[in-house]
């Protein structure tokens, strides 16, 4: 069914504004929330005059990937993100081809939680389903993956995207309405031209305008799909794959886009659409009725041993998500939190699978201690997730953040670690937090675009005056009655 323009503006704002690309919401703690803004409110929050000319910055989010490497996520500031939010839906006719492109495998569409895009990968069989049909007949296949995607997208793109490169070029008058779309991803970064944010659901939509187009010239040549910038096509025979790589570099180059020759090849098929890993671990779960402790427990070490032969795969976050989907006892869950609260110290993007392991009804925690020397470790390396998720078992559980603790967090800088924080800290750690805050109004719009939203909070419960000289965007959100946090 296709998406309404409603579906569309209650998707981008409700639902996909923090990131929130995984199937179950694993980027940020469940406390962080959009719902309350709506189109209404979001329409009385565009940006004023004064920043028309200059844009804004945005809150960033490190999200620690199993490699230890950053992703760096963003969370744009309410003015510029409604901004650009309200242009897609005022245009979303004239855009929804994107709807359409199956060569996509995040196209947008209704998901049952109201989010337009989820970018997780699809279940096994049904990628193993597409992976023979597409590959019958076939010999060859190419992997091909664009160099630093959405840092790299160039605004005026999205025009030569969304009418073709005659139509825009001729077209330079700025109430076009492609033109008022490429100003408003303009707005989100500073006005620059290059780049837009990971994580907004709205920056997935322009990078799919683009890329849709780079589609549609390759899909009456070739037989391939796309999972965000990662192609993988099936060709005849060597000959062809090369044409692919060849043709597809020129597509992407047409809208300033390039390959990344590191991850682009072409191997011969017949050959297994899972690695050998995934099949291996897979095998030692099938066919059981119940997992019991020991089951579990030495599974999981299997898994890290095998993540040391294959460090480039997410294998103990793959292994640990399929004992938790398996029929496990509430004992093998209970020894399984130890093992897993071990590995977290080294890995954080493990700590959210814990929520499903711990019993966060009561109200004692058998893993305060290490939480806590988790949260201090992750601060200390400027790891956003670890931090926050640490912090919010913490306060999940009534533990205290000790003052340590509390002064790596305050040394970060870090505005979504200050935020939890705040909420979670005792007295004395939320003055330290405010004083952090109120010092911030002294600093450039940037600078304080940085740290937009623990702004807001401290304003929202009337504890400083509006950071923002001229701007009563803070305000609107408030009388409105729009929380961006639970607690």
């Amino acid at each position: 069914m296709a998406l309404t323009k409603v579906d569309v503006i209650n998707g981008l704002l409700k639902h996909n504004y923090f990131p929130a690309h995984s199937r179950e919401h694993e980027e940020l703690p469940p406390c962080f929330t959009s719902e309350a803004l709506d189109m209404t409110i979001a329409a009385k929050i565009l940006p004023p005059s004064s920043r028309s000319t200059s844009g804004y910055d945005d809150i960033e989010y490190r999200l620690t990937q199993y490699s230890g490497v950053p992703r760096y996520l963003s969370i744009p500031h309410p003015s510029a993100y409604s901004k650009l939010c309200l242009c897609i839906y005022k245009n979303w006719r004239k855009l929804n081809y994107v709807e359409d492109n199956e060569k996509s495998l995040i196209r947008p569409l209704k998901h049952k939680d109201g989010r337009l895009l989820i970018m997780d990968y699809e279940n096994s069989e049904t990628a193993l389903h597409r992976h023979h049909r597409m590959s019958f007949a076939r010999r060859f296949m190419v992997k091909a993956d664009i160099s630093n995607c959405y840092p790299s997208i160039y605004s005026h793109a999205i025009p030569w995207a969304a009418v073709g490169f005659t139509h825009a070029k001729a077209s330079r008058a700025a109430t076009e309405w492609f033109n008022e779309l490429d100003n408003c991803v303009r707005t989100l970064k500073r006005c620059e031209t290059q780049g837009v944010g990971i994580g907004p659901g709205a920056s997935a939509i322009v990078a799919e305008v683009i890329l849709a187009r780079v589609d549609e010239d390759l899909k009456k040549k070739y037989e391939f799909v796309r999972f965000i910038d990662d192609y993988r096509a099936y060709c005849a025979d060597e000959t062809e794959a090369q044409h692919f790589i060849s043709d597809l570099g020129d597509a992407l180059a047409k809208y300033k886009l390039r390959l990344n020759t590191k991850k682009t090849g072409i191997s011969i098929l017949p050959q297994a659409h899972l690695p050998a890993w995934r099949s291996e671990l897979a095998m030692q779960l099938r066919g059981l009725e119940y997992v019991n402790a020991s089951t579990a427990t030495t599974f999981l070490s299997l898994a890290m041993t095998t993540a040391n032969e294959h460090p480039e795969g997410s294998v103990v976050k793959y292994a640990l998500k399929s004992l938790i989907r398996s029929p496990i006892s509430p004992e093998a869950k209970f020894e399984l939190g130890y093992q897993v609260i071990d590995l977290a110290f080294h890995q954080p993007n493990l700590l959210p699978s814990l929520g499903n392991l711990l019993d966060i009804k009561r109200r004692n925690c058998h893993f305060s201690d290490e939480f806590q020397k988790i949260a201090y470790e992750h601060a200390s390396k400027r790891r956003s997730d670890g931090v926050c998720w640490s912090l919010y078992f913490l306060k999940t559980y009534g533990v205290k953040v000790p003052d340590q603790v509390a002064n790596e967090v305050l040394a970060s800088h870090d505005c979504m670690s200050l935020i939890m924080l705040y909420i979670s800290g005792e007295t004395r750690h939320r003055k330290q937090v405010i004083d952090f805050a109120k010092s911030l109004r002294e600093v450039d719009n940037y600078d304080k675009d940085k740290y937009w939203l623990l702004l807001y909070k401290i304003f929202e419960e009337g504890r400083m005056g509006n950071p923002y000289t001229g701007d009563d965007t803070f305000k609107t959100l408030k009388d409105n009655r729009v929380s961006f946090m639970t607690t």
